[in-house]
């Protein structure tokens, strides 16, 4: 949203594998459009149930400064989660920007894999 007077082409708001993943949803991509306005969900780890169930609250950043974070390479700041990025039936992608501003690409399996490596706490360990 803060990007929205930069942006001269709405095609840029929409993920090219994103159509294959609504079928599954009963969704279609003209209901998704006009809903939603942007296929890109972003997991941000503030102070929220998901958080605080799967970390203890120590995967919270709102409120706490950059320095709070003691291994920036390890904790993500946000990530792209949607299952529309599945690879092979059972393994998807996942874009994961960190804390220290480098991204990567993960694939990952399962549930758990996700809280593994999304719910990171702020000294870096998995959210478990």
């Amino acid at each position: 949203m803060a990007l929205n007077r930069y942006v001269r082409n709405e095609g840029i708001r929409w993920c090219p594998m994103w159509q294959g993943g609504l079928s599954r949803y009963g969704i279609t991509y003209e209901q998704a459009r006009t809903t939603c306005g942007w296929s890109y969900w972003y997991y941000c780890p503030h102070d929220n149930p998901w958080v605080q169930g799967y970390s203890g609250g120590r995967a919270a950043l709102c409120g706490y400064a950059m320095h709070d974070v003691s291994r920036p390479t390890k904790k993500p700041l946000f990530a792209e989660v949607w299952e529309a990025h599945e690879v092979d039936g059972t393994n998807c992608l996942y874009n994961v920007v960190y804390c220290d501003s480098h991204a990567r690409t993960l694939v990952l399996a399962t549930f758990r894999d996700q809280v593994k490596y999304l719910y990171v706490t702020r000294d870096g360990q998995d959210g478990f």
